[in-house]
């Protein structure tokens, strides 16, 4: 399993409330869910604090990143979805998923350390 963990910025014109919205299972569309489950995507959550919007994917092993993300731009109303959420996230419309999201490094792994200690 591998764990991307990935951070956006927002404005200060967001609208939490109507992000969070959007969200919510009722409202999510059907096409971005199977898009996300379509390249191999095993959970995703979204956190938020403040003007910051914190993201966790979970992966299987062989999943390539790179590879993923250039399919998931091509699949059925994504581009329509990330200009949707786009408003939300005081982004350009244009704008891909990759350049909003940026990837955050992981500094600490407790598992690692309890596995090193013992």
């Amino acid at each position: 399993m591998k764990i991307f963990t990935k951070v956006l910025k927002i404005n200060k014109h967001f609208n939490a409330s109507e992000y969070i919205k959007a969200h919510q299972p009722e409202n999510m569309w059907p096409e971005t869910v199977a898009a996300l489950a379509e390249i191999e995507v095993l959970d995703m959550e979204l956190y938020l604090h403040d003007d910051t919007i914190i993201m966790t994917m979970i992966t299987s092993d062989d999943f390539n990143h790179d590879i993923a993300m250039a399919k998931l731009a091509t699949l059925p109303r994504q581009a329509e979805w990330e200009a949707y959420v786009a408003k939300f996230q005081g982004a350009d419309k244009n704008q891909s998923a990759k350049d909003k999201w940026q990837p955050l490094d992981r500094i600490y792994h407790f598992k690692t350390c309890q596995e090193f200690l013992n």
